[in-house]
């Protein structure tokens, strides 16, 4: 049971603990990362109606926030190993979710774009994101959202600039 009382930080509860020289900052990544894979794993089970496996919704939500996306840059962006998207982009052009063409720009490239398809699945994909956000942000006011909102894109923002070597350390 960790004492989260407020003259104690995160980082004095595990250095009482453990012994080692852990911080707030520590246990914010461990949070962030704990947060990510526990709403990911909800949302697989919000989603099981839809015979969508994990690589495939999170294809279709990288093509809704960007959509006409190749197939390379969606591995990037996910993390996942160009094959394993191959794989999940197949099943999802066999679904008729997305249709895949060659990119003007590089005829090596498979450029993705949702179909209509995903308008019929849509009202689904909503109403199980709305309850993961029911989950996630319970006891949370708007601003609080919104300020949080803000901190982390402010974060991703420091880790790209650093990806791509603008920033340091």
């Amino acid at each position: 049971i960790r004492d989260r009382s407020p003259s104690r930080g995160l980082g004095d509860v595990y250095k009482r603990q453990t012994e080692y020289d852990l911080d707030d900052k520590d246990e914010i990544l461990y949070i962030l990362e704990e947060v990510n894979r526990t709403a990911r794993r909800r949302f697989d089970s919000l989603v099981a109606g839809l015979d969508l496996n994990q690589t495939q919704w999170r294809i279709i939500a990288s093509l809704l926030r960007e959509p006409s996306l190749t197939q390379t840059e969606i591995a990037r962006q996910l993390e996942l190993e160009t094959a394993t998207i191959g794989l999940a982009v197949a099943g999802l052009v066999g679904k008729g979710l997305i249709k895949r063409e060659r990119a003007a720009h590089d005829r090596r490239a498979w450029q993705l774009h949702l179909t209509e398809k995903v308008r019929i699945i849509w009202p689904e994909l909503r109403e199980a994101a709305d309850k993961l956000h029911g989950i996630l942000w319970k006891g949370m006011s708007a601003s609080e959202i919104h300020l949080l909102g803000e901190m982390l894109r402010k974060v991703a923002e420091n880790q790209r600039r650093a990806d791509n070597c603008e920033g340091s350390p």
